[in-house]
């Protein structure tokens, strides 16, 4: 159920966590007005798609890329970085997966069952438990590999694919 009151029903700025709760919403009264506010919704969405699928792909590899550096160093404060930025990298991937099945993301606490109702839920829980395990440059380089085959081999051809670091300009970021 949606827990926040809809005026109007008029389609908000471009706010991909609200189009979730939206386009996840049951209604309790108007439910032919409120089903076609939804599609109006996921058109706008769907609008927004292109940008959104390449603004989630160019943070999430460059998230995973700067895992990388924090992982070759070995002092006490890094390891601390690390923990840290591994949630962030892993957070990166949910919103991709989610962007990538053309759903919008929601909110962190909800993005890993979002993800689990996906076709995609078997490999991510490994790569999660994997990028989890990451202590080291070399643990790195591993899961490096099987993530970026996974997510490019499901991506559509686009010029960014395989090649994000080249589009850190037009990144604008979440």
């Amino acid at each position: 159920m949606l827990e926040t009151k809809i005026k109007h029903l008029t389609i908000p700025k471009f706010d991909v966590m609200f189009y979730h709760d939206i386009l996840s919403a049951r209604p309790l009264t108007s439910i032919n007005s409120f089903k076609i506010f939804q599609n109006k919704i996921n058109k706008e969405f769907m609008k927004n798609y292109e940008t959104l699928l390449f603004n989630s792909y160019v943070h999430f590899f460059n998230e995973f890329k700067n895992l990388e550096g924090i992982s070759k160093r070995e002092d006490s404060l890094s390891k601390i970085n690390l923990s840290m930025k591994k949630g962030i990298v892993i957070q990166a991937l949910l919103r991709l997966i989610l962007v990538m099945d053309k759903k919008p993301f929601t909110f962190d606490k909800y993005l890993a069952h979002e993800v689990s109702e996906t076709k995609h839920w078997k490999n991510v829980s490994n790569f999660v438990s994997e990028i989890n395990k990451i202590n080291s440059f070399e643990d790195y380089t591993k899961v490096k590999i099987l993530v970026r085959e996974y997510i490019d081999s499901k991506m559509p051809k686009k010029p960014y694919v395989g090649n994000w670091w080249k589009f850190l300009k037009q990144f604008k970021g979440f």
